[in-house]
């Protein structure tokens, strides 16, 4: 039975992504900023805010590309196991940021999406 129900959580994973619904990645590179007291820690954000994981894990880079395609607001990723968490926002933190005193990795970072960036190639001149 729990074999069944993860590869039904998969398709659900699936189901979410940029191939189904029609968003794809950003071509540019995605401003973000890092939370305050929430790099390399053994927190992320709140869970409650949570839209999905384990999309866009390549990278920092590649995970803000995948919040930015689930219009959340914020990430938290783990280098060490190539994680990303995309959250809606991160309600909270870094007040009452997801603490995991038993988690394997404990190498977590959070950051915001800067929703208001451009990147220099598409600034109008002044």
């Amino acid at each position: 039975m729990l074999g069944r129900f993860v590869k039904w959580q998969a398709s659900v994973d699936h189901s979410k992504g940029p191939d189904e619904i029609g968003c794809h990645l950003p071509t540019a590179p995605v401003a973000y900023k890092p939370l305050k007291g929430m790099h390399s820690a053994q927190e992320r954000c709140p869970v409650g805010d949570k839209l999905s994981s384990n999309g866009g894990g390549g990278s920092v880079q590649e995970c803000a590309a995948h919040t930015v395609s689930l219009h959340g607001g914020a990430f938290s990723y783990s280098p060490s196991c190539k994680c990303c968490w995309s959250y809606s926002g991160c309600s909270g933190s870094p007040d009452a940021p997801k603490k995991g005193g038993s988690w394997v990795y404990k190498d977590w970072s959070s950051y915001t999406i800067d929703h208001f960036a451009r990147p220099s190639s598409a600034r109008t001149p002044a």
